[in-house]
């Protein structure tokens, strides 16, 4: 299973993070009215989201890292201070998402846009890993800020400046995440090749 299975799995990824973008968008307070339930469910449906992510990692992996040392031109074994820095500003990414959180029904908005950079993130074919996570970033907040501000037309929703936040930290979790797990691929194989020499 090559690299390009790996794009075409986060491309898939991403439109199914738009497509509930695009529900929440239209629909998301008639379904929050009609199940209220539901709302309870939220937590659950993002660690059940990031399970099958990380099932999707361990599948592709090997090809991640490959892709990695293969396309590096000057290749730099990642530190474990790296990889604990950007688990550090996850979880911190982490807080100050819950604390812009008004509502609990928007947790949502945690899920959708982190799976949405994590998805872009591996969607691309840049080398650099920070061009990649700049782009994820920035499509997914840009997209969080349109949803926002189209919400200030729509009669029934109403325009909340934290959702702009909430959106832009939750891309950032996600291409963090993603970013995070590309040092440790690397690092890993990098490693296997020394020890091979």
């Amino acid at each position: 299973m090559g690299v390009s299975t790996l794009h075409k799995s986060a491309r898939i990824g991403a439109l199914v993070s738009f497509i509930a973008i695009l529900i929440g968008s239209f629909f998301g307070r008639l379904l929050q009215n009609t199940f209220p339930s539901l709302v309870v469910l939220i937590p659950y449906v993002g660690v059940l989201l990031l399970i099958v992510l990380a099932l999707a990692l361990l599948r592709f992996l090997p090809s991640i890292g490959a892709s990695i040392v293969k396309s590096s031109k000057q290749p730099e074994r990642a530190s474990l201070y790296k990889v604990a820095f950007g688990i550090a500003l996850i979880a911190l990414l982490l807080f100050v998402g819950e604390s812009l959180i008004a509502f609990p029904i928007e947790r949502v908005h945690l899920i959708k846009y982190s799976a949405l950079g994590f998805c872009v993130f591996f969607s691309q074919r840049s080398d650099s890993a920070f061009v990649r996570l700049s782009f994820a970033v920035s499509f997914s907040s840009l997209l969080g800020a349109g949803e926002e501000i189209l919400q200030f037309f729509h009669p029934a929703r109403f325009f909340d400046w934290r959702d702009i936040i909430l959106n832009t930290v939750a891309s950032l979790i996600g291409g963090l995440l993603a970013w995070t797990i590309t040092l440790i691929c690397f690092a890993s194989i990098k490693d296997r090749q020394q020890s091979l020499s």
